[in-house]
């Protein structure tokens, strides 16, 4: 991720907001596997998709040509 800070600011930016946090915890207890398919289901799905671009970006989770 060329500007880490960014990621961090959205979180921020969003603190409090239904999805954000949340996701991030449910990935880190292994509730929802750190997979795309598991991505494409999560609500709200605009949270989720900003998610998963970010953990692609940051080597998290493997690239995919959308």
């Amino acid at each position: 991720m060329d500007k880490p800070r960014s990621g961090l600011a959205w979180l921020e930016m969003r603190r409090g907001q239904p999805g954000n946090a949340s996701q991030l915890r449910r990935l880190g207890l292994g509730e929802i596997p750190l997979t795309h398919d598991a991505f494409h289901g999560i609500q709200p799905w605009r949270a989720a998709t900003h998610l998963e671009e970010l953990l692609m970006t940051c080597g998290i989770l493997l690239a995919v040509d959308k």
